[in-house]
Parts: structure tokens; sequence; C-alpha cells
């Protein structure tokens, strides 16, 4: 009997050490989860590049740069205009996709880092529409054209007197091409291939796209506040990384297909990775999740 009391004292000893141990090791890893620096950035509901809860091609690429610097996100939902007040008022730390729609003095008030390109193309539907010789935007005159309501370029076709149509929802704007309502319509080249497979997926042979502009986008911070320019150190140690390393193109590559990311879309010092042409076969080719990622 003393022998089992023994034992049983000794396990019991020894239960309650590891529970000790185990306590300790939770308590560290909250201390250290505690600890762990969070920035705050505001963002546009705009998939596949981000959506309302946090995910996307653009999400993807600021988590794995600030995760090489041991830093947590919080994205913060606005519209345009609200997200760059946000940022100018210092109630986020940053803001994306930044300087591209930061303007006048404002733009005065920040410096940011280019992170991503939007190709923007005017797409077709091949059946009710031919490839037009596109030099610049007079070439649109007279044809029907859709845009997103919030396009930050609707001012600027106005005032060239094109014949615009804004929509609210880019489903829109491919459903009524198709249906002979517009001739073209403005999108990113990303967002057109994924607007054909989700919406048109046996047709994608029968839409196509003529290039027009590059739009460089980037993460914004606060020109004179010391804590927004902390972050934006961080933030460039840890891009440089993801580029560096490889990451930066994987992440395109879960969006594009494996070896299909366009030259066009890339940074100037990542062109060399990048493909002529998208291989639109390849790039229907797989499954995907709502936001238009590759699922493996």
């Amino acid at each position: 009997m003393r022998v089992l009391a023994k034992m049983r004292n000794k396990s019991i000893s020894l239960c309650f050490a590891l529970l000790t141990l185990f306590i300790s090791i939770c308590n560290h890893v909250v201390a250290q989860a505690n600890t762990q620096e969070t920035i705050t950035i505001a963002i546009h509901d705009y998939p596949p590049f981000n959506d309302k809860a946090g995910g996307g091609l653009v999400a993807d690429i600021y988590r794995a740069a600030f995760s090489e610097v041991d830093m947590a996100i919080e994205f913060r939902v606005y519209p345009i205009k609200r997200g760059i007040q946000e940022l100018l008022s210092g109630r986020v730390d940053a803001h994306s996709p930044g300087h591209a729609f930061i303007q006048g003095d404002n733009e005065k008030k920040i410096n940011w880092t280019p992170t991503f390109t939007v190709f923007v193309v005017w797409a077709f539907y091949k059946p009710n529409q031919k490839r037009i010789q596109f030099t610049n935007l007079t070439d649109l005159r007279g044809y029907r054209l859709g845009v997103i309501t919030n396009s930050a370029k609707l001012e600027h076709y106005i005032q060239h007197g094109l014949d615009i149509y804004p929509v609210q929802t880019p489903e829109k704007l491919i459903k009524m091409t198709k249906a002979k309502r517009f001739d073209y319509f403005e999108t990113a080249s990303l967002s057109s291939y994924l607007l054909v497979k989700n919406t048109f997926p046996d047709e994608w042979s029968n839409f196509d796209s003529i290039p027009w502009d590059s739009v460089q986008a980037s993460l914004a911070f606060l020109k004179d506040d010391p804590k927004s320019q902390h972050n934006k150190q961080l933030f460039d140690k840890g891009f440089d990384a993801i580029k560096r390393n490889g990451k930066y193109m994987q992440i395109l590559e879960t969006y594009w297909g494996k070896n299909n990311v366009p030259k066009d879309v890339l940074l100037d010092d990542l062109k060399q990775f990048g493909v002529e042409k998208v291989n639109a076969k390849l790039f229907h080719s797989y499954k995907r999740d709502e936001n238009g990622k590759i699922i493996p």
C-alpha cells in the first residue's frame, strides 16, 4: 500500500509540474502576442484586391510583408474618400491604394511605398465588337462605355467627351456588354479575367481587352507623424524581404497562375519575372475561392 501511495504521490507531483509548465508556456505565448505591434490600414472593398473581410491579393501582400517584421494588421474598410480622411486625421496608420487616390495638397502630407500595379483595360465581347486601334481616349468617342460608378477616371472620361454609363457593380458591366448595351467596359486586367470566369465561364474565349493605362498603387503613411514613419520603415524592410525571397511573386501566382503573371502588373524591379501575354486557357483552368484565389 505504501508503494502504491508513493507512486500516486509521484504521479500527482508530475502532473502538477507538467500543468505548471503548460501554464507558463501559455503565459509566455500570450505575453508575446500582447507585445506584438499592430498596424491599422484603411482599405476599400474592391475584390480581388481587397474585400470587407480583409482578404484579397493586396491584403495577402501586406500580411506577408508585416509578418517578416513580426507585426499584425487590422484592416478597416471605408469608402475611398473616407479612408483617406482617416489617414490624414491620424485615426489609421496607413492607407491603400495610397497615392493613387490622394492628390493635390494632401499628397504633400504623405509618403508611400509602391506595392502593386493595377493595369487598366477596356474589355469587350468579341461576337459584338471588334478590337479597335487604340492610341488615346479620343479613339473611344462614339462608343458606349461602361464604368464603375466610383471610377477614379470618371471625370477624365467626361472631359474627353466620351459616352460614359456608370453602373454599380462589375457584374452589371460585363452582362450589359454581352447584351450589347455597352461596346466596351473599363476594368482592371485581373478583374476582367475573373469576371469572365465567374459570370460566363464557358465563354472565356469570346472576351478580349484593349490595354489602356497602368496605375501604380501604394501603401501611404503620414509624413510628419513619427509612429507612421516608424511603421513605414518596418513595412519597407518586410516588403523588400518578400520581394527578395520570392513570396511576393508567389502571392501573385495564387491569382494569375504559375508562371502566368503579366509584366504589366509588376513593379519595375520585378518585371523580369513576368510574362508578355497571359495564358487565358491556363488562367481559366483553376478552381478558385470567392476572391479569385486559386484553390490548391
